[in-house]
């Protein structure tokens, strides 16, 4: 059977790890440079400790661009200050190649006999979520409700699914645009629209003053006549 993730676009706390705990989930999540400690070898260590300690012994990761290495450490889930409740996880120091020594990032796997390559693929899955939220947030409507109603935003959560998953099967069946391609042209196109929309309407008013002026039966008829001009070729 194959072990079931709990990942989250956001960094890791304690209450988040004990969700994935619960349900028997295996948890990776990007962890904080905070003050918690992490016990090693019954000593304790901050995130900046533990990653001097080991950054000499990170390798590199072949056809990749970072340096990393991993650590089993004791991890304190409990929220309580007075109460301890340590659970063994994995850390994973990550840094890129090309970046100063004090650009690194720590990962935190709460299953400790998974190893490093897998711990790295699931991770990099994360990215997926992030440009789906990236993309629904502008130009899905995402976020954008007018109310703060359960039932409107459950209503616009899906709503935006659905405007997505509509683009997706576009950009792969009806259209030589790929998805972001086709996102720009369609948001350049209802822009344009918009434009034209409210220039028109200024237009409007205008010949609508002007006609006004216009009294009588002679009046009448170019009014009737221009109306109709506009309506057969503007719409």
């Amino acid at each position: 059977m194959q072990p079931t993730f709990w990942q989250m676009p956001s960094l890791a706390v304690k209450k988040n790890v004990k969700l994935a705990l619960k349900h028997d989930l295996i948890a990776i999540f990007m962890m904080k440079r905070g003050r918690n400690k992490h016990q090693y070898n019954e000593k304790l260590y901050t995130a900046k400790g533990l990653y001097r300690k080991f950054r000499k012994q990170m390798v590199n990761v072949k056809g990749k661009s970072f340096h990393v290495c991993a650590i089993t450490v004791e991890y304190n889930i409990s929220e309580k200050q007075n109460i301890s409740e340590w659970i063994p996880v994995q850390l994973v120091f990550s840094r890129m190649k090309s970046a100063p020594k004090s650009s690194w990032v720590v990962i935190l796997c709460s299953d400790i006999d998974m190893i490093l390559a897998d711990i790295l693929e699931v991770y990099a899955l994360r990215w997926n979520i992030e440009v789906y939220f990236k993309e629904i947030k502008q130009c899905f409507g995402f976020g954008k409700e007018q109310s703060w109603q359960y039932a409107v935003c459950l209503s616009s959560i899906h709503l935006a699914m659905i405007r997505y998953l509509l683009f997706y099967y576009l950009s792969l069946v009806h259209s030589s645009y790929g998805f972001t391609e086709l996102c720009n042209q369609i948001s350049l196109n209802l822009m344009i629209f918009s434009y034209g929309f409210i220039a028109w309407q200024t237009i409007s008013q205008i010949i609508s003053g002007v006609l006004d002026n216009y009294s009588g039966l002679a009046g009448e008829i170019v009014r009737k006549m221009v109306k109709a001009d506009i309506e057969t070729q503007v719409g």
